[in-house]
């Protein structure tokens, strides 16, 4: 007997075996590493006498230079009868000024090394331009020619007319592009923000008088600000913008107050025929408050968790488990007004509604359940080891600071951009998604119109390529959606 307890004695001082070790790591997610401390650049700024604004983050290590100007008015400003008419203006400034035909144009920014790029969105235009540090000086000759001394060539603008009928018609094709052009038609329905949805047919009708009063109304240095990143002191950069901005005149800009967008109470299930597609895109979107809502970080996070990569769970869930898709992430994108938060998976056709229903659930189920401590310090620190990468390039930097400042968000979303993230736990992120509903979503689903009548769902509106509902059908259910 004493034999016996002694040995009972000793097993229960045994660790724990191998085995059962192994297994609780398994279930375990690692924490992740610490993060290196980053060290943001300084952002300098000055005013000049024509009122335009000058910001300067100086970055050594590369001998380039980045001009980005950004015009403080968007397509949301295009007249309701020229939808698109910003962009174009705005794609028209590269196409030659006063002192460079569009060929000089494009042959002056080869010779400094430079790239030129215009995005117009619906709050403000962009306009970068990178060059070699030596060439400063011809790279803020040549945009401020464009921006200040446009020339706008009836020929260049039939020329410009051609190129994005033929873009638009192209882009046509691609679900993805097709699928989210309507849902930001759907989702900012009667409001300003619905102008960045043109047609290509609307393209043929800007007029050079159109384009005139557009360029003046809102193409004024009280209306824009410039980023300049690189190597170049505040002073430098001062004493040459205002060489060569001078004499750009101010004048009153008056600028429509956009409110945000009404939320559909009964959002629509959408078909969107793209005839010859093999798979099917499925989208899903809902509106979000602005930029500036306390909620932005925390819904960082909670996005970073549902589908912001191969491991977050829509990934994980459609593709891993069910062999629905063939990807699946989430995405959200800001504006003044308002912000779009949205969904977007590719799948086979033949399990349509099991993939919408799955996501439905994972929306729900992150949008009423708090996530685990572990899944949110693998966002967080996903987020923070990106970012760095974001702003990596002297383009990258500068746009990123001017959306800082179109956006009015102040210093604080620059300096203490890593204090935020890491201030978000679980608590934070679940109240932040119980005040922003994520969980009525407009559901768009673009694929080959055979696939119409087997998706399963009571009602659906059916829309052709140009936006224009066309009829609301009651497809049969399909018996195979779950498989």
């Amino acid at each position: 007997m004493k034999t016996l307890l002694c040995l009972l004695s000793f097993l229960f001082l045994l660790p724990p075996s191998p085995s059962s070790a192994q297994e609780r790591f398994r279930r375990q997610q690692p924490y992740p590493d610490p993060l290196p401390a980053l060290s943001l650049p300084d952002i300098v700024n000055y005013t000049l006498s024509n009122k335009l604004r000058l910001f300067v983050v100086r970055k050594e290590g590369l001998p380039v230079i980045n001009l980005h100007l950004t015009i403080l008015t968007g397509e949301g400003a295009s007249p309701d009868s020229r939808p698109g008419l910003a962009t174009f203006t705005a794609n028209m400034v590269s196409r030659g000024s006063q002192n460079f035909s569009a060929s000089n144009v494009e042959e002056t920014i080869d010779s400094i090394g430079g790239h030129f790029t215009t995005r117009t969105n619906p709050d403000y235009t962009e306009f970068s331009l990178t060059c070699l540090e030596e060439n400063l000086d011809q790279a803020l000759a040549l945009l401020s020619d464009m921006i200040v001394r446009p020339s706008f060539i009836r020929r260049e603008i039939e020329e410009l007319q051609r190129t994005p009928f033929y873009d638009l018609t192209r882009r046509r094709v691609d679900p993805e592009f097709s699928g989210q052009k309507l849902l930001y038609q759907l989702l900012f329905r009667d409001h300003a923000y619905q102008k960045i949805v043109y047609n290509d047919s609307m393209i043929q009708t800007y007029s050079l008088s159109d384009i005139h009063t557009y360029y003046d109304n809102f193409y004024r240095p009280n209306n824009a600000i410039l980023v300049i990143t690189g190597n170049l002191s505040l002073d430098r950069a001062a004493l040459n913008v205002s060489h060569n901005f001078n004499t750009w005149e101010e004048r009153t800009v008056a600028k429509p107050h956009l409110s945000a967008p009404e939320i559909d109470s009964t959002p629509p299930i959408c078909f969107l025929a793209s005839p010859r597609l093999k798979d099917v895109t499925i989208i899903m979107g809902a509106l979000l408050p602005p930029k500036t809502s306390q909620d932005y970080f925390s819904m960082q996070v909670l996005n970073q968790v549902l589908g912001g990569t191969y491991i977050s769970r829509l990934f994980m869930n459609l593709r891993e488990s069910k062999s629905y898709a063939y990807r699946a992430y989430s995405h959200m994108q800001f504006y003044q007004a308002c912000g779009v938060f949205y969904v977007q998976a590719q799948v086979r056709p033949e399990v349509i509604k099991a993939s919408v229903e799955e996501i439905q659930r994972e929306i729900h189920v992150i949008s009423t359940q708090r996530i685990p401590n572990e899944e949110i310090e693998t966002a967080k620190s996903y987020l923070l080891g990106q970012f760095p990468l974001q702003i990596q390039t002297h383009a990258d930097l500068s746009s990123r600071i001017a959306n800082i400042q179109t956006l009015g968000l102040g210093s604080d979303h620059w300096d203490k951009y890593y204090e935020r993230i890491m201030l978000i736990d679980s608590r934070s992120v679940y109240e932040a998604a119980r005040r922003n509903s994520l969980q009525t979503p407009i559901i768009i689903i673009v694929g080959d119109g055979s696939v119409l009548e087997s998706i399963g769902f009571e009602k659906v509106d059916v829309y052709n390529t140009n936006g224009e509902l066309t009829q609301s059908v009651t497809p049969k259910r399909n018996k195979g959606d779950r498989q």
